[in-house]
């Protein structure tokens, strides 16, 4: 029985909270000329912004990049999209701000009742994120999942080593729980690093997305898509029993 029991792993980022809701405070507080030119944009704008992010993170876990060079790229570049330019100085400032609200972060109400009903039938859960260690560990507290979910379990790229979407992230998460990769549900925002990851490693994966990517032509395939957190309780329920 305990070979077949299942493990539930979470992203954080996107998944467990809405991440453009800091996104959207800091360009508020800091960029109010482009917060109002881009109103009706932002979802837009967030999406090119998490793709200038994700296009180099890479570089950031080789060292050839620093974090601080990533985030100042990330949003010029995302802006620019949309004809608007911004200094490395507004840029930085950017980036203050919108570390200042991920401190207010708080779970999405379905996720934060999903892991709850898990943990009452003994789930066994887990987080993999990517991330520098203590700026990720610090998105744990806020959310209240370092009291929750145990810190064996938790799995975040800049203390390991690896990142998503590699493989080998998923085998070591294997090795570390001692489970095959049959035994994983997977539930992740990215299809880049989640999907991709995730099933390339043989784990059945969720897709939480949010912003409606057209993935028909593409190689990888999630085992259940979502667009939104309403049958997402329903959804991994089903698949553990």
């Amino acid at each position: 029985m305990e070979k077949k029991m299942k493990v539930v792993i979470f992203d954080v980022d996107d998944t467990l909270y809405d991440q453009i809701v800091p996104f959207e405070e800091a360009l508020k507080a800091s960029l109010p000329h482009a917060s109002q030119e881009l109103k009706k944009e932002l979802k837009a704008l967030y999406i090119r912004f998490r793709y200038y992010s994700d296009q180099v993170f890479h570089l950031t876990e080789e060292g050839t990049l620093s974090l601080e060079e990533m985030r100042v790229y990330r949003i010029q570049e995302a802006l620019k999209d949309f004809e608007v330019s911004i200094t490395k100085k507004e840029a930085e400032k950017f980036q203050q701000a919108y570390r200042d609200n991920q401190g207010k972060l708080e779970m999405k109400p379905e996720m934060a009742s999903l892991i709850k009903e898990l943990l009452a039938v003994d789930m066994m859960l887990g987080i993999l994120t990517n991330g520098p260690t203590e700026h990720q560990k610090a998105k744990l507290d806020q959310l209240g999942l370092t009291n929750l979910i145990s810190k064996e379990t938790i799995f975040i790229s800049g203390e390991v080593g690896l990142a998503k979407p590699s493989q080998a992230i998923f085998q070591h998460i294997e090795t570390k729980l001692d489970k095959t990769s049959e035994q994983f549900v997977y539930i992740g925002d990215s299809y880049e690093n989640d999907v991709i990851g995730a099933k390339s490693s043989g784990w059945t994966c969720i897709w939480l997305n949010k912003y409606e990517k057209d993935i028909r032509e593409e190689s990888f395939q999630p085992d259940i898509e979502l667009v939104d957190y309403t049958q997402i309780r329903q959804m991994v329920m089903g698949l553990i029993k």
